[in-house]
């Protein structure tokens, strides 16, 4: 920590001299004669051009590089989000034993186990929900499933139990909400198989599918529906 205190100093010794700076620049160019207003007054933008170099410097010694720039855009925007946005996602009462990894917003769904998940401090995530497989969108409940998905999530805050990351950068989870574990409700309803190749030992996704299929719910109404993963190689 301590090896952030030189710079810290110097952001609270320049603050006092940016602001005021900044913000009656406007107002000193409005007493200056028309054809001077253009031109901001000299001493103000010396002491910003100084406070700012002294930054970069000060930091290039303690880091070897400059990034405070960047850290101070990234601050202003985590500072915005927290304004709008004060409390973070509470975890599901229902399943407040289980430890989550990440927790945020859903903002857009895919397809029936595909969304992108937005933290607090707005960086996104595409997720693949773990251990099921819906219907492909041409297949039939494909986009029931779709439905199905953005009923349950989209809008609301989600809570990420990681798995894996995919071939394609996806984080592989099971997702919670206040309804409980998402990934077992779409298998339950019909609407997901249990994707055994990724998840053997999940036997309760096991036994969801096999009481589907006892129900003849969702896609088990057809009598040989096709696996999504045998869809795919056609």
């Amino acid at each position: 920590t301590t090896t952030h205190i030189p710079r810290l100093l110097l952001y609270i010794a320049a603050f006092p001299t940016i602001v005021p700076t900044i913000v009656l620049a406007p107002f000193e160019c409005m007493k200056t004669p028309r054809k001077s207003r253009r031109v901001p007054r000299l001493p103000s933008l010396l002491v910003l051009v100084v406070i700012l170099l002294g930054a970069s410097v000060a930091q290039f010694l303690e880091n070897g590089e400059l990034t405070w720039h960047k850290d101070v855009l990234q601050q202003a925007r985590e500072f915005l989000y927290s304004f709008s946005n004060p409390s973070q996602p509470s975890a599901p009462s229902q399943n407040s034993a289980l430890q989550y990894d990440m927790a945020g917003r859903a903002i857009a769904v895919t397809d029936g186990d595909t969304f992108t998940l937005r933290l607090a401090n707005q960086r996104d995530f595409r997720i693949r929900l773990f251990g099921i497989d819906t219907p492909e969108s041409d297949q039939a409940f494909g986009r029931a499933a779709g439905r199905a998905l953005t009923d349950r999530i989209l809008g609301k805050d989600v809570f990420i139990v990681l798995e894996d990351v995919d071939n394609y950068g996806r984080l592989v989870a099971t997702v919670f909400t206040e309804e409980g574990n998402i990934n077992l409700s779409l298998v339950e309803e019909g609407l997901a198989w249990w994707y055994r190749d990724f998840a053997a030992d999940y036997r309760e996704l096991a036994d969801a599918e096999s009481a589907a299929r006892a129900s003849r719910s969702g896609l088990w109404q057809d009598n040989n529906p096709m696996p999504p993963w045998e869809w795919r190689r056609r």
